[in-house]
């Protein structure tokens, strides 16, 4: 079954700067993006009662996922491939975050297709390093700035991603829990 697409709009309250090894922020990584989500997914199942374990230490039985395969496939149920996914992962005991994010073993059903952002320059002259010491002024400047006098930074990002739709109710409350609150990615 085809995943269901849905967009998400994040509104900033600060510019976002996520520099890469050059200490230049052309595009915010999908991965940054997964690590907060999974974060703040992980808190709402916690504030509504679903399960969550530490996702280090949650890993997919391979011997398990396969034994789960075979019951299904011997029980000549037409199920759609989405729908086995989901009982296996439930009878293998895979919590709903790492479903939906992944742990070892499993790839996670949310794909990020798209990030956009507004983008805004900052000049170094306009801001006031006057707390920080001698040693981290230089470090803003050598590699912050990247002895440039702008710095590009991310403001009110739109994702657009692709679930299953087994996750997409959940994950749209989950989206409606946060939407009049302050979180950090």
């Amino acid at each position: 079954m085809e995943k269901e697409k849905l967009t998400i709009k994040l509104k900033t309250l600060t510019p976002i700067w996520t520099g890469d090894a050059f200490g230049e922020s052309n595009k915010i990584k999908s991965q940054s993006i997964y690590g907060g989500l999974r974060y703040w997914f992980e808190l709402y199942c916690k504030s509504v009662g679903i399960v969550v374990k530490d996702f280090e230490n949650e890993e997919l039985d391979k011997k398990m996922y396969i034994k789960e395969m075979d019951d299904i496939i011997n029980s000549q149920n037409n199920f759609g491939i989405d729908e086995v996914k989901k009982i296996i992962m439930n009878n293998c005991g895979i919590t709903l975050t790492s479903q939906i994010f992944g742990c070892k073993g499993l790839k996670g059903d949310l794909e990020i297709i798209d990030i956009n952002s507004n983008k805004k320059i900052i000049n170094k002259n306009n801001i006031d390093f006057r707390f920080l010491n001698m040693n981290i002024k230089f470090w803003m400047n050598k590699i912050f700035f990247n002895n440039a006098e702008n710095l590009e930074c991310h403001l009110d990002l739109v994702l657009k991603v692709k679930l299953s739709h087994h996750y997409i109710r959940e994950f749209k409350r989950f989206l409606k829990y946060y939407e009049d609150k302050i979180i950090l990615i």
